[in-house]
């Protein structure tokens, strides 16, 4: 899969969408493509491959 995958993954299919639109309307393609470009940079142009993975921090009160 290409860095464009994973970048409209994050951007566009997580809940990170919200944060993005509630920060800057209209600013989805420039995020999504800045992310792909920051994908690209780190793991070159080819095929992206790796397993996701998340940090879950509960805080009580």
């Amino acid at each position: 899969m290409s860095p464009r995958l994973p970048a409209v993954a994050y951007c566009q299919g997580t809940l990170l969408r919200n944060e993005i639109e509630a920060r800057k309307p209209g600013s989805l393609q420039a995020a999504t493509d800045h992310a792909e470009a920051a994908i690209t940079a780190r793991h070159g142009s080819g095929a992206v491959a790796a397993k996701i993975q998340a940090h879950v921090i509960l805080a009580a009160v």
